[in-house]
C-alpha cells in the first residue's frame, strides 16, 4: 500500500513560495529527490506563466535516463471577482488539482494512485489520542503566551484577541474533560 504523505510532492503553494505565480514570470528550481530502493534523481521545474497557456516544465535525471514533460496549469476565477485559483491539470487522468504526487516517474493525482493517507492506518482510538495529546500541546503554548511579561488580558475596556483565543480553548477544553 502507497502512503501518499511518504511520496513527494509539488504543491500550488510551492509556486507561491518561490514567486512563480505572477504574469510573465519564467522561474526555475531543481528538487533532489532520495526515492528508497532507487537511484537519488534530480528533477527541475521549470514554471511558465507568461505562455497564454500556462504549465510547467518537468524534467528529470533518475535512473540514468533522461525525461522531459509538461504539466498544464489553469486559473479558475473565485465566486466572487476577487481573483483567481491556480490548479494543475494531472497529466494523468486530467483532474484539476492543488498538489500532484511523484509516483513511478511521474508526478500525478492521488486518484491515480493506489494509496492512502498515513492517518487512515490509525484507528480510531488512536487518533483520538493524538488529538487529545496535540490539544495539549496547543493548551501548554497557549499558557506559555498568556503568562509572558508583555501579555495584556484587556485593551480599552475590550478582550485582546489572544485573550479571547485563550478562553474559547480553555473553555472548549473544560467541555470536553466534562464528556469525559
Amino acid at each position: 500500500m502507497i502512503i501518499y504523505d511518504d511520496l513527494p510532492a509539488i504543491s500550488i503553494y510551492d509556486l507561491m513560495k518561490v514567486g512563480a505565480q505572477q504574469r510573465g514570470v519564467q522561474t526555475q528550481w531543481s528538487v533532489s529527490l532520495a526515492l528508497t530502493g532507487h537511484d537519488n534523481g534530480q528533477i527541475t521545474i521549470g514554471v511558465d506563466i507568461s505562455h497564454p497557456q500556462p504549465f510547467i516544465t518537468i524534467s528529470q535525471i533518475s535512473n540514468g535516463q533522461n525525461r522531459d514533460y509538461r504539466v498544464n496549469i489553469i486559473a479558475k476565477p473565485l465566486q466572487v471577482n476577487s481573483g483567481s485559483n491556480w490548479y494543475f491539470i494531472c497529466p494523468v487522468t486530467g483532474i484539476h488539482c492543488r498538489k500532484l504526487f511523484y509516483y513511478r516517474g511521474s508526478f500525478q493525482h492521488r486518484k491515480a494512485i493506489p494509496g492512502i493517507y498515513s492517518r487512515q492506518l490509525l484507528s480510531g482510538n488512536q487518533r483520538k489520542i493524538i488529538s487529545s495529546y496535540n490539544n495539549i500541546n496547543v493548551l501548554a503554548a497557549l499558557a506559555q503566551k498568556a503568562g509572558a511579561p508583555y501579555f495584556r488580558p484587556v485593551y480599552a475596556g475590550e478582550p485582546t484577541k489572544i485573550y479571547r483565543k485563550i478562553s474559547k480553548v480553555v473553555y472548549a477544553g473544560k467541555e470536553l474533560s466534562d464528556v469525559d
